[in-house]
Protein backbone atom coordinates (compact mmCIF):
# COMPACT_ATOMS: atom_id res chain seq x y z
CA UNK A 1 0.00 0.00 0.00
CA UNK A 2 1.04 3.66 -0.56
CA UNK A 3 2.14 5.85 2.76
CA UNK A 4 2.63 2.95 4.95
CA UNK A 5 5.87 4.07 5.69
CA UNK A 6 6.05 6.58 8.22
CA UNK A 7 9.27 9.17 8.71
CA UNK A 8 9.53 11.80 11.59
CA UNK A 9 9.83 14.65 8.87
CA UNK A 10 6.28 14.22 7.07
CA UNK A 11 2.94 15.08 8.64
CA UNK A 12 1.03 13.42 5.38
CA UNK A 13 2.20 10.16 5.42
CA UNK A 14 1.04 6.85 7.31
CA UNK A 15 2.36 6.54 10.83
CA UNK A 16 -0.08 3.99 12.33
CA UNK A 17 0.11 0.59 12.62
CA UNK A 18 -2.80 -2.37 14.17
CA UNK A 19 -5.17 -1.13 16.89
CA UNK A 20 -4.43 2.75 15.93
CA UNK A 21 -1.03 2.58 17.82
CA UNK A 22 2.02 4.74 16.16
CA UNK A 23 4.95 3.14 14.93
CA UNK A 24 8.04 3.44 16.58
CA UNK A 25 10.28 3.46 13.08
CA UNK A 26 13.38 4.48 15.11
CA UNK A 27 13.88 0.92 16.58
CA UNK A 28 12.41 -0.67 13.53
CA UNK A 29 9.40 -1.14 10.68
CA UNK A 30 7.59 -3.81 12.89
CA UNK A 31 7.38 -1.85 16.49
CA UNK A 32 3.98 -0.79 17.20
CA UNK A 33 3.80 1.03 20.93
CA UNK A 34 0.60 1.62 23.15
CA UNK A 35 0.04 3.26 26.38
CA UNK A 36 1.94 -0.20 28.49
CA UNK A 37 3.96 -1.70 25.64
CA UNK A 38 6.57 -1.84 22.75
CA UNK A 39 5.11 -4.28 20.64
CA UNK A 40 7.02 -6.33 17.80
CA UNK A 41 5.19 -7.35 15.21
CA UNK A 42 7.80 -9.97 13.82
CA UNK A 43 7.34 -12.66 17.21
CA UNK A 44 4.39 -11.46 18.58
CA UNK A 45 5.58 -10.75 21.81
CA UNK A 46 6.32 -6.98 24.03
CA UNK A 47 9.23 -6.18 24.74
CA UNK A 48 8.25 -5.26 28.83
CA UNK A 49 6.17 -7.28 31.41
CA UNK A 50 2.47 -6.74 31.16
CA UNK A 51 1.95 -4.60 34.19
CA UNK A 52 -1.91 -6.87 34.23
CA UNK A 53 -0.11 -10.57 33.98
CA UNK A 54 -2.72 -13.47 34.19
CA UNK A 55 -2.16 -16.95 35.31
CA UNK A 56 -1.33 -19.35 32.20
CA UNK A 57 -0.17 -16.72 29.65
CA UNK A 58 3.66 -15.71 29.67
CA UNK A 59 3.97 -11.64 30.94
CA UNK A 60 5.37 -10.83 27.17
CA UNK A 61 2.52 -12.39 25.38
CA UNK A 62 -0.21 -9.96 23.59
CA UNK A 63 -3.49 -9.28 22.18
CA UNK A 64 -3.93 -12.72 24.71
CA UNK A 65 -1.44 -15.14 22.43
CA UNK A 66 -4.58 -14.20 19.81
CA UNK A 67 -3.84 -11.18 17.72
CA UNK A 68 -6.82 -12.15 14.93
CA UNK A 69 -9.26 -12.51 17.47
CA UNK A 70 -8.39 -10.16 20.26
CA UNK A 71 -7.41 -6.55 20.06
CA UNK A 72 -5.16 -4.69 23.03
CA UNK A 73 -5.53 -0.82 22.12
CA UNK A 74 -3.59 -0.01 25.59
CA UNK A 75 -0.81 -2.85 25.84
CA UNK A 76 -2.99 -3.86 29.09
CA UNK A 77 -4.80 -7.05 27.65
CA UNK A 78 -7.69 -7.83 29.23
CA UNK A 79 -9.57 -11.36 28.75
CA UNK A 80 -12.93 -12.07 27.55
CA UNK A 81 -15.85 -12.69 31.00
CA UNK A 82 -15.66 -16.46 30.50
CA UNK A 83 -11.79 -16.73 30.59
CA UNK A 84 -12.03 -14.29 33.22
CA UNK A 85 -15.33 -15.91 35.40
CA UNK A 86 -12.72 -19.16 34.76
CA UNK A 87 -9.46 -17.97 36.05
CA UNK A 88 -10.66 -16.21 38.79
CA UNK A 89 -12.21 -19.81 40.05
CA UNK A 90 -9.21 -21.74 39.77
CA UNK A 91 -7.24 -18.40 41.74
CA UNK A 92 -9.73 -18.87 44.38
CA UNK A 93 -9.37 -22.52 44.92
CA UNK A 94 -5.50 -22.14 44.46
CA UNK A 95 -5.53 -24.42 41.07
CA UNK A 96 -1.71 -23.06 39.50
CA UNK A 97 -1.24 -25.87 37.47
CA UNK A 98 -0.67 -24.27 33.81
CA UNK A 99 -1.97 -27.54 31.67
CA UNK A 100 -4.62 -27.67 33.65
CA UNK A 101 -5.94 -24.26 33.73
CA UNK A 102 -4.80 -24.13 29.55
CA UNK A 103 -7.31 -26.97 28.86
CA UNK A 104 -10.48 -25.42 30.90
CA UNK A 105 -9.72 -21.82 29.77
CA UNK A 106 -9.16 -22.64 25.98
CA UNK A 107 -12.11 -25.29 26.34
CA UNK A 108 -14.20 -22.80 27.39
CA UNK A 109 -12.96 -19.37 25.62
CA UNK A 110 -13.39 -22.05 21.92
CA UNK A 111 -17.28 -22.22 23.11
CA UNK A 112 -17.56 -18.86 21.82
CA UNK A 113 -17.01 -20.18 17.78
CA UNK A 114 -20.08 -21.81 17.97
CA UNK A 115 -22.09 -18.76 18.65
CA UNK A 116 -24.70 -20.63 16.26
CA UNK A 117 -25.36 -23.52 18.56
CA UNK A 118 -27.39 -21.71 21.46
CA UNK A 119 -27.61 -24.99 23.29
CA UNK A 120 -24.00 -24.71 24.26
CA UNK A 121 -24.73 -21.27 25.45
CA UNK A 122 -27.79 -21.62 27.15
CA UNK A 123 -30.25 -19.72 25.68
CA UNK A 124 -33.88 -20.43 24.24
CA UNK A 125 -34.90 -22.65 27.59
CA UNK A 126 -38.73 -21.66 28.29
CA UNK A 127 -39.89 -23.18 31.76
CA UNK A 128 -38.40 -24.23 34.45
CA UNK A 129 -39.12 -27.52 33.36
CA UNK A 130 -37.30 -27.22 30.28
CA UNK A 131 -34.47 -25.48 31.89
CA UNK A 132 -33.96 -28.45 34.92
CA UNK A 133 -33.86 -31.20 31.66
CA UNK A 134 -31.08 -29.12 30.19
CA UNK A 135 -29.12 -28.84 33.53
CA UNK A 136 -29.66 -32.48 33.66
CA UNK A 137 -28.02 -33.02 29.84
CA UNK A 138 -25.14 -31.11 30.68
CA UNK A 139 -24.34 -32.37 34.17
CA UNK A 140 -23.85 -35.64 32.28
CA UNK A 141 -21.40 -33.60 30.52
CA UNK A 142 -19.54 -32.85 33.27
CA UNK A 143 -19.61 -36.63 34.72
CA UNK A 144 -18.31 -37.68 31.24
CA UNK A 145 -15.22 -35.34 31.16
CA UNK A 146 -12.03 -36.93 32.16
CA UNK A 147 -11.04 -34.91 34.56
CA UNK A 148 -10.19 -31.42 34.00
CA UNK A 149 -9.65 -31.16 30.76
CA UNK A 150 -11.29 -29.00 27.27
CA UNK A 151 -14.83 -30.73 27.22
CA UNK A 152 -14.51 -30.27 31.00
CA UNK A 153 -14.04 -26.35 30.30
CA UNK A 154 -16.68 -26.18 27.67
CA UNK A 155 -19.55 -27.56 29.95
CA UNK A 156 -18.57 -24.43 31.93
CA UNK A 157 -19.05 -22.13 29.25
CA UNK A 158 -22.43 -23.24 29.28
CA UNK A 159 -22.98 -23.47 33.16
CA UNK A 160 -21.43 -20.04 33.45
CA UNK A 161 -23.62 -18.51 30.35
CA UNK A 162 -27.06 -19.94 31.89
CA UNK A 163 -26.79 -16.97 35.16
CA UNK A 164 -25.91 -14.21 32.16
CA UNK A 165 -28.48 -15.56 29.52
CA UNK A 166 -31.40 -16.04 31.61
CA UNK A 167 -33.84 -13.83 33.82
CA UNK A 168 -32.66 -16.22 37.21
CA UNK A 169 -30.94 -13.61 38.92
CA UNK A 170 -33.91 -10.83 38.66
CA UNK A 171 -36.58 -13.41 39.85
CA UNK A 172 -34.50 -13.80 42.73
CA UNK A 173 -34.80 -10.15 43.62
CA UNK A 174 -38.19 -10.49 43.10
CA UNK A 175 -38.82 -13.26 45.38
CA UNK A 176 -36.19 -11.35 48.08
CA UNK A 177 -38.04 -8.39 47.95
CA UNK A 178 -41.15 -10.28 47.69
CA UNK A 179 -40.67 -11.99 51.27
CA UNK A 180 -39.58 -8.84 53.21
CA UNK A 181 -35.34 -8.66 52.24
CA UNK A 182 -34.21 -4.99 52.36
CA UNK A 183 -33.16 -5.35 48.43
CA UNK A 184 -30.67 -2.39 49.67
CA UNK A 185 -28.75 -5.00 51.58
CA UNK A 186 -29.04 -7.55 49.07
CA UNK A 187 -25.00 -8.79 48.14
CA UNK A 188 -24.42 -11.33 45.44
CA UNK A 189 -23.66 -13.95 47.64
CA UNK A 190 -27.32 -14.35 49.34
CA UNK A 191 -28.27 -15.81 45.50
CA UNK A 192 -28.16 -19.61 45.80
CA UNK A 193 -27.13 -21.50 42.70
CA UNK A 194 -29.20 -23.29 40.43
CA UNK A 195 -29.00 -27.03 42.17
CA UNK A 196 -29.70 -25.34 45.47
CA UNK A 197 -32.50 -23.26 44.21
CA UNK A 198 -34.89 -26.00 45.38
CA UNK A 199 -33.53 -25.97 49.09
CA UNK A 200 -33.55 -22.26 49.57
CA UNK A 201 -36.17 -19.67 51.12
CA UNK A 202 -35.68 -16.04 51.89
CA UNK A 203 -36.90 -13.94 54.49
CA UNK A 204 -40.24 -15.07 55.31
CA UNK A 205 -41.05 -17.14 52.41
CA UNK A 206 -43.16 -20.00 53.09
CA UNK A 207 -42.24 -21.67 49.19
CA UNK A 208 -38.03 -22.35 48.32
CA UNK A 209 -36.54 -20.09 45.40
CA UNK A 210 -37.19 -23.07 43.16
CA UNK A 211 -40.64 -23.55 43.79
CA UNK A 212 -41.56 -20.14 42.86
CA UNK A 213 -39.04 -20.37 39.85
CA UNK A 214 -41.65 -23.02 39.02
CA UNK A 215 -44.59 -20.76 39.92
CA UNK A 216 -43.44 -18.43 37.48
CA UNK A 217 -44.43 -20.56 34.49
CA UNK A 218 -43.04 -19.49 30.88
CA UNK A 219 -42.07 -15.90 32.51
CA UNK A 220 -39.05 -18.00 33.44
CA UNK A 221 -36.85 -18.14 30.72
CA UNK A 222 -32.98 -17.84 28.56
CA UNK A 223 -33.00 -15.49 25.74
CA UNK A 224 -34.10 -16.12 22.73
CA UNK A 225 -31.16 -15.87 19.89
CA UNK A 226 -30.49 -15.66 16.48
CA UNK A 227 -27.36 -14.62 14.43
CA UNK A 228 -28.99 -12.19 12.26
CA UNK A 229 -29.89 -10.70 15.97
CA UNK A 230 -27.88 -7.45 17.53
CA UNK A 231 -26.27 -8.83 21.02
CA UNK A 232 -27.23 -5.79 22.47
CA UNK A 233 -28.77 -2.29 21.57
CA UNK A 234 -31.58 -0.43 23.47
CA UNK A 235 -34.33 -0.24 20.91
CA UNK A 236 -34.10 -3.84 19.32
CA UNK A 237 -34.06 -5.22 23.71
CA UNK A 238 -37.41 -2.56 24.09
CA UNK A 239 -39.06 -4.27 20.79
CA UNK A 240 -38.25 -7.74 22.15
CA UNK A 241 -38.13 -8.54 26.01
CA UNK A 242 -37.24 -12.09 25.76
CA UNK A 243 -34.61 -11.46 23.15
CA UNK A 244 -30.98 -12.11 23.77
CA UNK A 245 -29.62 -8.76 23.58
CA UNK A 246 -32.61 -7.49 26.38
CA UNK A 247 -31.88 -10.16 28.51
CA UNK A 248 -28.11 -10.85 28.63
CA UNK A 249 -25.59 -9.38 31.24
CA UNK A 250 -22.25 -10.66 29.72
CA UNK A 251 -20.58 -7.03 30.58
CA UNK A 252 -21.17 -3.85 32.22
CA UNK A 253 -22.41 -2.15 28.95
CA UNK A 254 -25.20 -4.25 28.28
CA UNK A 255 -28.69 -3.17 28.33
CA UNK A 256 -29.24 -5.52 31.48
CA UNK A 257 -25.95 -5.65 32.77
CA UNK A 258 -25.72 -2.16 33.65
CA UNK A 259 -28.78 -1.99 35.68
CA UNK A 260 -28.52 -2.20 39.81
CA UNK A 261 -30.42 -4.58 41.84
CA UNK A 262 -32.20 -1.56 43.66
CA UNK A 263 -32.57 0.17 46.80
CA UNK A 264 -31.07 2.98 47.99
CA UNK A 265 -27.22 2.77 47.66
CA UNK A 266 -27.09 -0.76 46.29
CA UNK A 267 -24.75 -0.08 43.46
CA UNK A 268 -24.95 -4.30 42.55
CA UNK A 269 -25.60 -4.36 39.36
CA UNK A 270 -27.07 -7.61 37.36
CA UNK A 271 -23.56 -8.16 35.70
CA UNK A 272 -21.65 -8.61 38.97
CA UNK A 273 -24.49 -10.49 40.54
CA UNK A 274 -24.24 -13.17 37.08
CA UNK A 275 -20.77 -12.92 36.95
CA UNK A 276 -20.54 -13.79 41.02
CA UNK A 277 -22.85 -16.87 40.39
CA UNK A 278 -20.71 -18.22 37.55
CA UNK A 279 -17.69 -17.65 39.47
CA UNK A 280 -19.01 -19.68 42.14
CA UNK A 281 -20.60 -22.33 39.99
CA UNK A 282 -17.27 -22.78 38.31
CA UNK A 283 -16.00 -23.58 41.77
CA UNK A 284 -18.39 -25.86 42.86
CA UNK A 285 -18.00 -28.18 39.80
CA UNK A 286 -13.91 -28.42 39.90
CA UNK A 287 -14.33 -28.84 43.03
CA UNK A 288 -17.04 -31.83 42.49
CA UNK A 289 -14.64 -33.00 39.93
CA UNK A 290 -11.16 -33.16 41.91
CA UNK A 291 -13.18 -34.87 45.15
CA UNK A 292 -15.09 -37.82 42.83
CA UNK A 293 -13.27 -40.79 42.22
CA UNK A 294 -13.58 -42.12 38.68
Amino acid sequence: MTNRKYTATSSTTYRFSINGQEKDVELNENITTALYWEYDSRIGRRWNIDPKPLIGLSEYACFGDNPILYEDVKGDFSIPNHKKITRDALSNLKISNAAIIRKLVNGNANTDYFRFFYKLHFDQQVGKTNIDNYWEKFNQRFDKAKGLNRAFGAALHTAQDFYSHSNYAELHVEYYKKNGGDISKLKASDVPLYNDAGTTKSGTAKETFGEFLASKGDAFRTGDFKLSDPVNGTEFAKAHPNSHAAINKDSKDTERGKETVGGKDNTLTYNELAENLATRETESRITKKLTTKK
